[in-house]
């Protein structure tokens, strides 16, 4: 049992990290494609 809330926990903040990096990857993409068009 010790096992397995150890890999739940672990899976959970894999999951969370994988998910802020795609969110920031998303803002980043989103950021560099208005400001390439509109500032040049």
């Amino acid at each position: 049992m010790k096992t397995r809330g150890l890999f739940a926990g672990f899976f959970s903040t894999l999951a969370f990290v994988v998910i802020v990096l795609a969110v920031l990857f998303t803002i980043f993409t989103l950021i560099s494609y208005w400001a390439g068009p509109v500032g040049g």
